[in-house]
């Protein structure tokens, strides 16, 4: 649900891209006030201070109210993962703000990009569910990345506890515990038996903590540093994208 914000963030940052571009372009450049990578650098620089800020008021509306783990590590990493996903969201318009001649096919281009980042991110369709011929996206979407790293560091290590309507309900052979029935079946679950001892009603919880959950979208808690370099490298990467079209597009080719 975080990653939808992404979007409407794109459609407030390129509308004012175009209008400084087309001011820029028509005035400044014109009567040679100042340098293009003087515009270029400021209409980046100047966004910053409101990701920052709203990805602050966002994340405090989401992480405590919710429970999660309060220690430095899982807050601190988590706070981390949404300051950058706001500059990403921001950094990605802008992007398609300096390949777009208009303001109408910039906002068409972002919401294509990002609902393919989005849908690669293996939460909409987890890995080991994808077909083959299109698992390797993954591995360029920039959401998966930040998504398996602030899963599973909000997951890792939560206990679950089912409540009465969660579990699934089974009737062991008779003079034959939960337990004893379900023995081999047990040692690759995920989950646990509420009454283990019972010989009726036996009742299975599917989870038994996070990492038994987000195990089905093959993420790893292992990848968390890893994941905040690479995801680092996507938002490097869009902003030099926006120096090098604004210099091909609107510099060089004039």
């Amino acid at each position: 649900m975080s990653l939808i914000v992404g979007p409407p963030l794109g459609l407030q940052v390129q509308p004012r891209f175009v209008t400084l571009r087309d001011i820029f372009e028509h005035r400044e450049r014109e009567s040679q006030t100042y340098h293009w990578t003087a515009f270029s650098f400021s209409a980046i620089l100047v966004e910053l201070p409101y990701a920052f800020f709203t990805a602050l008021v966002y994340w405090l509306l989401w992480y405590f109210p919710v429970g999660y783990f309060r220690d430095s590590d899982h807050a601190g990493y988590s706070f981390l993962m949404y300051q950058l996903f706001s500059v990403f969201a921001t950094s990605l318009a802008q992007l398609c703000a300096s390949l777009m001649p208009t303001v109408e096919a910039a906002l068409s281009a972002n919401g294509f990009f990002f609902m393919f980042c989005n849908t690669f991110a293996g939460t909409l369709s987890p890995a080991p569910v994808t077909p083959a011929g299109w698992s390797w996206y993954y591995k360029v979407s920039p959401l998966f990345y930040w998504s398996e790293g602030v899963v599973t560091d909000v997951l890792q290590d939560l206990p679950l506890r089912c409540t009465d309507s969660e579990v699934s309900v089974f009737q062991p052979p008779s003079a034959t515990s939960c337990y004893q029935y379900a023995t081999s079946f047990l040692q690759n679950a995920t989950g646990y038996l509420v009454n283990p001892d019972s010989f009726e009603n036996c009742q299975y919880c599917p989870y038994k903590d996070g990492q038994s959950y987000y195990t089905q979208y093959d993420y790893s808690y292992s990848n968390r540093g890893r994941n905040v370099g690479v995801f680092i490298g996507f938002i490097a990467f869009n902003f030099t994208m926006v120096l090098v079209f604004t210099y091909l597009i609107r510099v060089r080719r004039r």
